[in-house]
């Protein structure tokens, strides 16, 4: 059974506190907010880094259990997850390093779909040739 879990974490930066509070002016008080707009962006991008992380190395670990035509699937909505996190990180400006680290999974993803796709068609034909033997 699948249990929906609401996660909230609350957290206060004092450093970030403590600047928003001496800040006298509108200005000052922009500077403080763009500062920590920054640092909550920079955290987005680790989790979703990651995050990143955690499903190739989930795919990695699936794939190892199973070879079926189902899997595939699963591996080709993991490629275009990739394929849209990527996107959408060149359309932020996030930094070359957490790209090229997306793309290297990425690329990685399509190398899997890649022999996912070999080996389902190899055992299709196999398959297929072997009924064709036992009928023809």
């Amino acid at each position: 059974m699948w249990e929906k879990i609401i996660d909230k974490q609350v957290s206060v930066d004092q450093g970030m506190k403590k600047m928003w509070e001496a800040a006298r002016d509108g200005k000052e008080k922009s500077a403080a907010f763009l500062a920590a707009s920054g640092k909550v962006l920079c955290d987005l991008n680790d989790v979703i880094s990651r995050a990143t992380n955690e499903l190739e190395q989930l795919v990695d670990q699936y794939s190892e259990l199973s070879l079926s035509g189902s899997f595939s699937a699963q591996v080709g909505s993991a490629v275009r997850l990739l394929e849209q996190n990527y996107a959408g990180l060149e359309k932020k400006g996030v930094d070359q390093d957490q790209r090229q680290k997306v793309k290297r999974s990425l690329d990685h993803m399509k190398k899997k779909l890649a022999l996912l796709n070999t080996a389902k068609e190899n055992t299709e034909e196999s398959v297929g040739m072997g009924y064709q033997r036992s009928f023809g």
